[in-house]
């Protein structure tokens, strides 16, 4: 008997595709097979359905833990000389 073949849904849409990106990674760190697409201008980050409700979890702990971090590009540079 041949293998059925997965159903995908949306576990996440953003505008940014980075965002889609960090999310697939959150994804694939636990486990999860995902996929990426683009409708309405809108990037979507798609899980098997079966792993749909382990997969939204991760992300809403993944967005949680990381909701006051400050963003790369607006962390203060270090000082590249020093009084002595």
């Amino acid at each position: 008997m041949a293998d059925t073949p997965a159903t995908w849904i949306e576990v996440s849409r953003s505008e940014t595709r980075k965002t889609i990106d960090d999310h697939a990674l959150v994804l694939t760190a636990r486990g999860i097979a995902s996929g990426t697409a683009v409708a309405f201008g809108r990037h979507i980050l798609l899980a098997r359905v079966e792993d749909a409700e382990r997969a939204r979890a991760e992300l809403e702990k993944y967005v949680r833990e990381n909701r006051e971090w400050t963003p790369r590009e607006l962390a203060p540079q270090p000082l590249r000389w020093s009084v002595a």
